[in-house]
């Protein structure tokens, strides 16, 4: 088993479980991976990024726990390895939202794919209020989700978004509360989305000197 495959299986098993009970004794063993190449920052916030989207109910705390890998690193790395994690981090997110932004009434996605879509937004948002993402790229995406709102997917996520955003958003923009609240119009004119979207649990600066692998 080569190095890398070990840290995806030691984040795997970290990750698949978090709880509010074991979050303390997770983080510390997954900083404490040896991770000394970018692969290895890949690995990490691609196992962290896909366990939240299947687990929406603990997406908090998957975002408090790459909030705290970014502060402070990763035991035995270089320094800066923690700025390192967030740029792995980040893409993975823009990524699904990108293909969520692309999506148009023809196009066919199972519930479970609708729901990772959704979930990745309520992700990003959580990474926002532990300030892992900046305010003018949020700012983007949500302005990407209203631009391209040709389907309820799209709305649904613009809809998990918002509410996590919004506050802290309007604090930073001296215009952001009224165009929050066009937006918001706008959905409404879009789709009716069901009140419990939120509360489904289950969903049924770049490091140069890390070494490639």
């Amino acid at each position: 088993m080569t190095q890398t495959l070990g840290i995806a299986h030691i984040v795997g098993s970290a990750v698949y479980g978090l709880n509010p009970e074991n979050y303390d004794a997770m983080y510390r063993k997954v900083r404490a991976l040896p991770v000394t190449k970018r692969s290895h920052l890949n690995v990490v916030a691609g196992e962290i990024h896909s366990k939240a989207l299947a687990r929406p109910k603990y997406i908090k705390l998957y975002a408090a726990m790459c909030a705290r890998l970014i502060k402070d690193g990763f035991d035995g790395a270089r320094p800066g390895s923690g700025p390192a994690f967030q740029t792995a981090l980040l893409p993975k997110c823009y990524d699904d939202l990108k293909k969520c932004c692309k999506i148009s009434e023809t196009r066919q996605y199972s519930e479970r794919r609708i729901n990772e879509f959704v979930t990745n937004c309520q992700f990003i948002g959580e990474l926002f209020k532990f300030g892992v993402y900046p305010k003018e790229i949020v700012w983007s995406f949500v302005n990407d989700l209203v631009n391209e709102h040709s389907c309820e997917v799209q709305v649904r996520c613009l809809c998990a978004l918002l509410p996590l955003v919004a506050p802290k958003l309007s604090e930073t923009y001296f215009v952001t509360r009224d165009m929050l609240l066009e937006m918001i119009s706008k959905i409404n004119s879009i789709s009716t989305i069901e009140p419990d979207v939120f509360d489904d649990e289950d969903g049924t600066s770049v490091i140069t000197e890390y070494s490639e692998e």
